[in-house]
């Protein structure tokens, strides 16, 4: 019975003991298992993304400060080539990959806001990096980021900056630093009315990471022979209006795009692959 009743404590004690680590442990880094350094004979994996048909343009109805914003507004979610049907701002990345070469550090990286859109639309940043963002419009904006990931981008049941931004500040609102030291994804939107606005941060920890240009090419360079999971994101095109009194209050977004592929990389060698979006 001692024995039993000492075995009990014994076990409360180092649950006591561990609970400040497991509260803390949300907080502490995530060390990147990624690790940079010299590639020899990397090879290159590229292509395009496009679609099979061209679906209609959306635009969204402004409602505020039109002098600024104009009258209406092609959606930035769908950049497409008519010729190729190339789909653009998707995000292409190896999942898998642990060594290669080494993350770079560049920047200062700024999402702007101009004629009421963020620019860039879709960003891909280096962890630890320094991310602001800045406003080149003369009204009023208010900045909300909510942290999710890319499979539920548009979660908002965490803000990890919520600001507003008066006309033409320069770029001093960062991304805080504890967002920036790890991997991670964010959805911002504005909250001053300009319902419409929307980006999306990738937080990397590694360089494999790309984003299709306007006519849906990529390309990865420098890639270590081996064989790979190919990711593919993109956040969907479709934008919802919500309704209140007879306008549109908000927007919803139809879940997004995702896509994988097996890739094999051989030394010096290209790997081309081609996702087509139904």
């Amino acid at each position: 019975m001692k024995r039993t009743i000492s075995l009990f404590v014994l076990s409360v004690v180092a649950c006591i003991a561990a609970l400040p680590l497991v509260l803390a442990a949300p907080f502490v880094p995530v060390l990147a298992r990624y690790s940079g350094g010299p590639v020899e004979n990397g090879g290159t994996v590229k292509g395009t993304v496009r679609l099979t048909e061209i679906p209609a343009a959306e635009a969204f109805v402004i409602a505020k400060d039109e002098k600024t914003c104009a009258h209406a507004k092609t959606s930035p979610r769908l950049v497409v080539d008519k010729e190729t049907k190339g789909l653009g701002n998707v995000v292409v990345w190896l999942d898998d990959i642990e060594k290669g070469k080494p993350l770079p550090k560049g920047g200062p990286y700024v999402i702007d806001q101009k004629d009421c859109q963020y620019s860039p639309h879709v960003s891909v940043v280096p962890v630890d990096s320094d991310l602001s963002f800045g406003s080149s419009d003369p009204i009023l904006h208010n900045v909300h980021v909510y942290q999710s990931s890319p499979e539920n981008p548009h979660d908002m049941s965490r803000t990890v900056l919520n600001t507003a931004m008066k006309d033409n500040s320069v770029p001093n609102v960062p991304l805080g630093r504890r967002e920036m030291r790890r991997p991670g994804f964010f959805f911002a939107k504005c909250d001053a009315g300009h319902i419409w606005m929307s980006a999306y941060i990738f937080v990397v920890e590694h360089p494999y990471y790309a984003v299709t240009d306007a006519t849906g090419a990529f390309e990865l360079k420098d890639v270590p022979p081996g064989t790979y999971t190919l990711r593919f994101w993109h956040e969907n095109w479709v934008a919802n209006p919500v309704m209140k009194d007879g306008s549109v209050s908000d927007y919803t977004y139809n879940a997004p795009l995702l896509h994988s592929a097996r890739v094999t990389v051989e030394a010096g060698g290209p790997a081309t692959v081609e996702w087509v979006v139904p």
